[in-house]
């Protein structure tokens, strides 16, 4: 059965949510509409915003050796976030080069090093991973649509609101940190998040195991796996859902309940057009309102 992926993924799920609701007392609030918004919702969404979309030419060369390449890439890539970033971001305190340093070194780790390893071995140049004369021809509905869903939902259920509020910024405030948020958002976790997690890790997966189900389900649990080892050890990245001291299990269950679960839209999106810009600039959307009232403070502190 083609989809099968997708009812083992919700076996999977249901199971480490029971475990920590009957277990540990862990609310099913968050994760279930976490799974009803972004799991079930948005990607029913993205397959009807691309139900006549034309996917990119993007091919995978050599399946097999680059699968095995990236799984051991991939270790390096969760020491980094799991111990490399915290690093970084001690070097100094001032927040806007914190900020520098921290997008620099991702953009060295999880996007230019890889990149590079595919160059050199295989002969991979951009193009092979990013059509840009096309651009988003063909799949701007995706893009509007998909964009304004996500800036709704985090109008109306994420913290972007009061927090604004409490800062009463001007109206060119506003627009010079949305334009400022928005060029940092695209490289931070556009660039680098849909390069690795969807051009490289749910390409790959696809191409070796020929099911695009399968692929998707994978690079959810990649996605969400490679940050266990950080909320185990920062539990305060969840916003205190883990508690002070969470266990293995619960930093293992909150990585799949809720963190693999944000991006299974993308992966969907990334099926029906292997467009790796159109998906920069949604995951950008997907996280501009969260991260406004930061920018505002940070533009104050240098003015």
């Amino acid at each position: 059965m083609q989809r099968q992926p997708i009812i083992w993924y919700l076996l999977l799920y249901a199971l480490f949510l029971a475990a920590m609701h009957f277990g540990y007392g862990f609310g099913v609030t968050e994760p279930v509409l976490v799974l009803l918004l972004f799991g079930l919702g948005l990607s029913l969404l993205a397959l009807w915003t691309t139900r006549h979309a034309k996917p990119r030419n993007i091919t995978v060369k050599h399946p097999r050796q680059e699968s095995a390449i990236l799984g051991g890439y991939l270790v390096i890539v969760v020491g980094f976030i799991t111990w490399g970033l915290p690093g970084v971001r001690l070097i100094s305190a001032q927040p806007m080069l914190q900020a520098a340093l921290v997008t620099i070194a991702k953009l060295l780790v999880i996007v230019i090093v890889p990149f590079a390893i595919w160059r050199a071995a295989w002969r991979y140049r951009v193009r092979e991973f990013v059509d840009l004369r096309a651009a988003i021809s063909g799949h701007w509905r995706a893009l509007v649509v998909v964009s304004l869903a996500l800036l709704t939902l985090q109008a109306l259920l994420g913290r972007a609101r009061a927090d604004l509020a409490t800062l009463h910024p001007s109206a060119s405030e506003l627009l010079i940190a949305v334009g400022l948020t928005s060029a940092w958002l695209f490289v931070e976790v556009g660039i680098v998040e849909e390069f690795f997690f969807r051009g490289l890790v749910q390409a790959r997966v696809a191409a070796l195991t020929g099911s695009e189900w399968t692929a998707l389900v994978v690079m959810a649990l990649v996605f969400g796996l490679a940050h266990a080892p950080g909320l185990y050890l920062r539990p305060a990245a969840t916003g205190e859902a883990l508690g002070t001291h969470p266990n293995v299990l619960l930093a293992v269950g909150y990585s799949i309940v809720v963190t693999s679960v944000t991006g299974f839209f993308l992966g969907v999106l990334w099926i029906r057009t292997r467009n790796l810009l159109l998906l920069a600039l949604i995951h950008t959307a997907g996280d501009l309102l969260p991260n406004l009232a930061d920018t505002i403070r940070l533009w104050r502190l240098g003015a």
